[in-house]
């Protein structure tokens, strides 16, 4: 039905539509939070649209005895698939928020950017799931410390652009967006291994990111062990260095 993936955003302008932003040409983003009236049906959508990105779908035909070499990891890519339970679950902070774009003529849903507070991504930073190396030719404990205590910041906690819409620049797009509701900081992580995310660190860094260091991750209930480059992203009128 023409028309009805921005009506389903639409309908909620009183309570969990944060603001509306037209891209270009038919796409547009809705900003939201966990109070919208659809937050089921927009997280579906969200569901789909990640379940379609997973890395077991980029298989290659060669090297398929070399588990880790036996994908095309040169666009972006996810490893795990989230439940609707989940997904709400990580919204449920009050500063949490979802961006969702949408292809008004085609009626389709183009992609998304989840925006979190630190709690969730620190519970998982500590001693006991892992450590993180900081560069101090980059950032110092002291300025890491100032940067995650801020209540202005989001840990952009994934991004996912839907094959038929990658190349269009909307991952920038809502980076753009991200940052413009994040007013002292943006932070994300990168995997680097065992599967290498060339893609999203080049848009990280294309975007205005730093890496400031490394979160060597070990086993937990929710991760297999991984490695992951931290990049943040501070407004210039900083005076981190």
């Amino acid at each position: 039905m023409d028309g009805f993936l921005s009506s389903l955003f639409e309908c909620d302008t009183a309570g969990g539509l944060v603001c509306k932003q037209q891209l270009k040409n038919d796409l547009i983003t809705y900003v939201i939070n966990i109070s919208h009236i659809h937050i089921n049906n927009i997280c579906q959508l969200v569901i789909e649209c990640q379940s379609s990105l997973l890395l077991k779908h980029f298989r290659k035909s060669i090297n398929d005895q070399d588990e880790i070499n036996s994908y095309d990891t040169s666009r972006g890519f996810l490893i795990f698939q989230w439940s609707i339970d989940h997904l709400k679950k990580l919204l449920s902070p009050s500063r949490s928020l979802l961006l969702c774009v949408i292809d008004n003529n085609k009626n389709k849903f183009a992609g998304y950017q989840l925006l979190l507070s630190l709690t969730g991504l620190f519970q998982y930073m500590d001693s006991t799931y892992g450590q993180i190396e900081l560069d101090p030719s980059v950032i110092t404990p002291e300025q890491w410390n100032e940067f995650i205590s801020s209540p202005h910041f989001h840990y952009l906690a994934q991004t996912g652009i839907s094959l038929e819409y990658q190349g269009l620049g909307i991952a920038s797009s809502l980076i753009t967006l991200a940052k413009s509701h994040s007013i002292d900081g943006l932070c994300t992580n990168i995997t680097y291994w065992p599967y290498n995310n060339i893609a999203s660190e080049e848009c990280k860094r294309k975007n205005g990111f730093k890496c400031i260091g490394i979160w060597h991750q070990t086993i937990c209930e929710h991760f297999v062990p991984f490695k992951a480059k931290i990049f943040i992203w501070r407004p210039i009128k900083s005076d981190l260095s």
